[in-house]
């Protein structure tokens, strides 16, 4: 009989310390499990590059000194997320290549259906391989343009159908010329890598793609300056330099599709107040403007909106509405900036089109009024901040 007492109060024992230790132990197990999970899902970003030499960081020590790992290491540090980096890019490898592999490759189709970030790179080995062979004019160069824009659609397309997330974002290169300073007894050559640029910019803006300008960055404005003189190129006379890569990094990471002075990749991101929670295509949704008030500024053409948020704003937004600013008036009307832009547009904002958002005003309604100013102040309060860092 003792020994049965015994017995159950052993048992009973077991039961309290398992109740005490054991189910405690796994909730915090499973408690912890979770946390890392759904910190995993909404705070990482997988980011896939698709391209050629420039994208696999040919000729550097390594990989990890490429513009590829740099832009990486930015939109982590510009989202403030973790980042699954895979670089996918092929030295020598053509758009009808590169398109071959995105619809037959296990490995590419994988890792593009599972993709936030894309960024592509293709075109200059297409561009480059006629020059090399001697091109110089539209006969052979007119069917590598056509070639090339066809893959550019198959390519995208390809992408959106194995990739059917609504917050996809896809960046494209276009094509620097290393020549431009020996080809000019060639200027076909030129002209053909521009129609190919102009192809990018267009399609990608129909297709709502983002740009990166490296021809520019590269070429500059007038794309008659030499990058082997800026030190961009290796001394192959081809592929970017280091100081090169660092320079496609930052051309990626400031790209502004809307013009709202928050760019893309700060758009695309979780908080609101880094400027994430925002579409890239929507230039209405930052409350940035030109501060001082344009009407008010000494010299106006060197006054534009910054990728900031303060009280000047909302102060410059009441100033607009102290003069009535509206459709049809001289200030809402003027472009004191020269930007393009009316002054108006720059400053008028629409009601919230969802009021638990405050961060993201509607488009403009053609009346600067003290609302606009109460909604520029509540981004500003709120914190809201595109600025880079």
């Amino acid at each position: 009989m003792s020994s049965k007492r015994n017995r159950h109060k052993t048992n009973l024992l077991l039961s309290v310390l398992f109740i005490l230790l054991v189910i405690p132990a796994f909730i915090a197990f499973v408690y912890f499990a979770t946390q890392k999970m759904v910190i995993g899902a909404a705070g990482s970003v997988n980011y896939v590059a698709l391209g050629d030499s420039i994208s696999a960081g040919y000729g550097l020590p390594d990989s990890s000194h490429g513009w590829v790992s740099t832009f990486n290491g930015n939109i982590a540090n510009d989202e403030a997320v973790s980042t699954n980096l895979n670089n996918l890019a092929i030295p020598s490898l053509p758009s009808s290549d590169l398109l071959n592999k995105v619809k037959t490759d296990t490995v590419f189709r994988s890792a593009i259906s599972s993709a936030d970030f894309i960024t592509i790179d293709t075109g200059t080995v297409d561009w480059w391989v006629a020059r090399w062979n001697g091109c110089s004019s539209s006969v052979c160069f007119d069917p590598v343009l056509a070639t090339y824009k066809s893959n550019f659609d198959a390519i995208i397309s390809e992408i959106r159908t194995l990739n059917t997330k609504s917050n996809l974002y896809i960046s494209v290169m276009n094509l620097y010329n290393p020549y431009v300073a020996v080809d000019t007894a060639y200027p076909a050559r030129d002209q053909y890598l521009q129609l190919m640029n102009s192809y990018i910019a267009t399609r990608s803006t129909s297709l709502g793609l983002g740009v990166a300008d490296v021809h520019k960055a590269f070429n500059g404005a007038s794309g008659t300056e030499d990058p082997v003189a800026k030190g961009y190129i290796q001394t192959d006379g081809l592929h970017p330099s280091q100081t090169g890569h660092g320079v496609i990094a930052d051309v990626f990471r400031r790209v502004d599709t809307d013009g709202d002075a928050c760019t893309d990749v700060k758009e695309l991101g979780p908080d609101h107040k880094l400027g994430g929670q925002r579409d890239y295509k929507n230039k209405w949704d930052f409350y940035s403007v030109p501060v001082p008030a344009l009407f008010a500024a000494p010299d106006p053409t060197k006054v534009f909106a910054d990728s900031a948020i303060s009280a000047a704003d909302a102060d410059a937004v009441y100033a607009y509405f102290k003069k009535a600013a509206k459709n049809g008036s001289a200030e809402y009307e003027q472009d004191l900036n020269k930007n393009g832009i009316k002054d108006g547009l720059e400053y008028d904002r629409g009601p919230l089109p969802d009021p638990s958002k405050p961060w993201l005003p509607g488009p403009a309604d053609g009346v600067i009024g003290a609302s606009d100013a109460q909604e520029a102040f509540a981004s500003f309060k709120l914190g809201d901040n595109c600025t880079l860092r």
